[in-house]
């Protein structure tokens, strides 16, 4: 039941996700030979409680970590393809989220890698990150972190799913 419980949700996350894809306006990157334009940001998250389902490598949650957690804010185009590693000028540096630590811990949990390892943040930089940097309000590693961890906290998704009836359980499940 656990385990059909945790696929439940990981369904519900799919389709909460669908309906969160924050809308920008079109942005459009310096130009370059690559195309780093995007149309919006998609906020992904997941239950935590599923993080490790079907993972083959080490993974664990933080004992503290009992909601859903940031997977990445994604910049994304209409047509569904996206852009990626858009500046490797400039690459994660850890000490301008040093103030946002405790929330990246708690909110976008590394479930693969130790404590403190910061290299989950920097893939989700490098990948996403730089993309959405294109956007004056997302200019700075900084502005990316902080803007997906208070999307991430106006998005209780666990608190939406508590008032419909629907709450973690390892004996209940749920079907559409």
């Amino acid at each position: 039941y656990q385990s059909t419980m945790r696929a439940g949700f990981v369904i519900v996350a799919a389709a909460v996700l669908l309906s969160i894809a924050i809308a920008t306006s079109p942005v459009q990157a310096s130009a370059t030979a690559k195309d780093n334009t995007w149309d919006y940001l998609l906020l992904v998250i997941r239950w935590s409680g599923a993080a490790c389902v079907g993972v083959s490598q080490s993974c664990a949650v933080p004992s503290n970590v009992s909601d859903f957690i940031l997977h990445g804010l994604w910049p994304n185009r209409n047509d569904n393809s996206y852009p990626s590693f858009c500046d490797n000028n400039n690459p994660f540096d850890p000490s301008q989220v040093q103030d946002l630590m405790s929330e990246l811990e708690l909110y976008w949990t590394d479930v693969l890698d130790a404590p403190g390892d910061t290299s989950f943040w920097e893939h989700e930089w490098d990948k996403h990150g730089t993309c959405a940097e294109s956007d004056s309000v997302l200019s700075s590693q900084h502005a990316y972190f902080e803007a997906a961890l208070n999307l991430r906290k106006e998005v209780d998704v666990l608190s939406l799913l508590n008032k419909n009836g629907i709450v973690p359980s390892n004996s209940t499940t749920y079907s559409t």
